[in-house]
Order: structure tokens, then C-alpha cells, then sequence
């Protein structure tokens, strides 16, 4: 039973709901985004360390740093760091498009 003054509470109450709906709708998409972009990021180091180990492994250890930079420019991502000694390639990579997203990896070569 409706009482006089309480014409538009339903549709106040249903637009609060519908907000409430659309900001945790727009939480599970932002998550979801994150959540790719740190896959994106590791495959990217991963990439680099394992195209600097194979210069290493064919004992062309002054290129694996070029080689694994050009690894990560073709998957999205800037070369921070590399290192490398006689058996392993070590990165730090970032996205290019958003350079708080980082990931190491370290390739070793048996």
C-alpha cells in the first residue's frame, strides 16, 4: 500500500541499483584487462630470454641483448634490463603502452 509522498521512491531505489550494478560491472572488466596484461608482460620477458639464450647457445653471446630486445619490441614491450653471463639470459621488460606493468625472466642455457 502506497502512501501520499512515496510517488518515486521504486524509481529511485531501481536507479541506485542500476548504478550500483554498473560499478561493479566496470570493477570485473578492469580486473579482467589487469589480469591480460600481466600474461601479456610475461610472455614478452619470457620471449626476450629465451631469443638472448639462443644467441648464447650458439655462441653469439654479444648479440643476445639485441636479440632480446627485438624480442620484446615485437611483443609490446621496451627492454629495461638485460644480463648475461656464460649459461643464462636474464630481462626486465615493461609495456610500452603502460610502463607500470614489468616482468623479469631468466632462460638458461644446458
Amino acid at each position: 500500500m502506497m502512501h501520499a509522498g512515496d510517488d518515486g521512491t521504486v524509481t529511485v531505489w531501481i536507479i541506485a541499483l542500476c548504478a550500483l550494478c554498473m560499478v561493479v560491472a566496470l570493477g570485473v572488466a578492469r580486473l579482467g584487462q589487469a589480469t591480460s596484461g600481466v600474461t601479456h608482460i610475461q610472455n614478452a620477458a619470457d620471449a626476450a630470454a629465451l631469443s638472448g639464450a639462443y644467441e648464447v647457445a650458439h655462441s653469439n653471446s654479444s648479440q643476445a641483448c639485441v636479440s632480446a630486445r627485438t624480442a620484446a619490441q615485437k611483443n609490446g614491450a621496451s627492454l629495461i634490463h638485460c644480463f648475461v653471463n656464460e649459461d643464462e639470459v636474464v630481462v626486465h621488460v615493461s609495456m610500452k603502452n603502460d610502463p607500470d606493468f614489468t616482468a623479469r625472466a631468466r632462460a638458461e642455457v644446458e
